[in-house]
């Protein structure tokens, strides 16, 4: 079976010096940032009330949101490294 191309192992190996254990906290400030967590806490009784439903599947439904969230985040986080403008106040990481 053929490896897709952006799996290909080339692209999914961090260079050298690349410390992963960076990603999960940044990924939990970024939720943090943007009240995901707190939000869901206030609405999701409305939304059960609202939709007939119950907690354990409004809490699936977030989870997926926040694991796309994730995902998207690592999908284009190194296009938007190596595509966007550097901004004063984040350095852009040494490509070397």
């Amino acid at each position: 079976m053929a490896v897709p191309s952006f799996l290909a192992r080339e692209r999914i190996i961090a260079r050298p010096g690349f410390n992963r254990w960076l990603i999960p906290p940044a990924a939990l400030a970024v939720h943090l940032c943007i009240g995901q967590a707190y939000a869901t806490s206030v609405y999701k009784t409305a939304l059960v009330s609202h939709f007939d439903s119950t907690l354990t599947a409004i809490g699936i439904i977030f989870s997926i949101a926040i694991v796309m969230l994730g995902l998207s985040a690592a999908v284009f986080g190194t296009w938007w490294t190596g595509t966007a403008p550097a901004l004063p106040c984040s350095p852009r990481p040494s490509s070397g």
